[in-house]
């Protein structure tokens, strides 16, 4: 498979890159990323990336957003008709078997994991990014990028985009999110990419994620103890973020190939024993 990163230089996120290029390239994955920064790390150059893009600081637009967008628009700039997945870069994947079925099975350019992302509301159609997976031309399509346009590119075609879908019965709100002029904390790479889809009437095919709801997610090992309280998941509970290494029967839960993917606590630093133990034993669970 073809997997999909990005980053700044922001510490709750960069250090966790090493950690989940390595991991994809260890299982044999092919990874692209992207990185936004005025004053790159060395040793970013040294991953093991098939594909890095290390791109400036673009003016006029909040670094956090240059990141988010930075992945779709790298996966734009293949030049073939490959699948690519988009993950968050303080993302691990667990179930590499689960995710290559879901494709095959979906059978599409364009595929979407869990739709019922309107918070608060019965309305589908707004989907978590991560595991989003398409090829380049659905990417150029979604970005409204040329293959060798730029980030830039990408940036200034949104850049005060707050129009919205009067055909639309469910509330419109969430179609300003996708200006990237807006603050950070306003701005939401969801509501663009389901903007975009239904905007040119798309067809994406729907994965839905097993006991998913809202973003919240069963079989995820979440960085929010509560939501993994809440579906009583065995094992896993309040204070698990400070233990250092995983229990036997935590660590048999991942082995059994219970849950799906992994958004640990961050930043990686303060939970860097823990971390380290579940990416291990993912590993494990891979290689069997």
């Amino acid at each position: 498979m073809n997997f999909v990163l990005s980053c700044d230089d922001n510490e709750i996120y960069y250090p966790f890159l090493k950690k989940a290029v390595n991991l994809y390239k260890s299982l044999g994955h092919k990874v692209l990323v992207g990185y936004v920064s005025d004053d790159p790390k060395k040793e970013v150059y040294d991953l093991p990336a098939d594909r890095l893009e290390v791109i400036p600081k673009i003016e006029g637009y909040e670094i956090g957003i240059q990141a988010k967008l930075a992945r779709g628009w790298v996966a734009s700039q293949e030049d073939n008709q490959e699948l690519y997945t988009l993950m968050d870069v303080d993302q691990f994947l667990v179930r590499f078997d689960w995710l290559q079925s879901a494709i095959e099975k979906a059978d599409s350019n364009a595929i979407t994991f869990g739709a019922n992302g309107f918070c608060q509301t019965p309305h589908h159609g707004k989907f978590m990014m991560s595991m989003f997976t398409a090829t380049p031309e659905i990417y150029r399509q979604i970005l409204n990028v040329d293959l060798s346009g730029t980030l830039k590119d990408v940036l200034d075609s949104f850049a005060g985009k707050r129009d919205t879908l009067n055909y639309v019965s469910y509330p419109k709100g969430w179609m300003l999110q996708r200006d990237t002029k807006n603050n950070f904390s306003e701005f939401s790479d969801e509501s663009l990419y389901s903007f975009r889809i239904i905007e040119d009437e798309m067809e994406v095919a729907a994965v839905d994620l097993p006991n998913f709801n809202q973003f919240k997610f069963a079989h995820r090992l979440d960085r929010t103890e509560d939501i993994m309280v809440m579906y009583g998941n065995p094992h896993y509970g309040r204070g698990f973020w400070e233990q250092d290494k995983l229990t036997e029967e935590q660590r048999k839960m991942i082995l059994d190939g219970f849950f799906i993917d992994c958004c640990p606590s961050r930043p990686y630093t303060n939970h860097q024993s823990l971390i380290d133990d579940i990416v291990d034993t993912i590993m494990e669970l891979n290689n069997a």
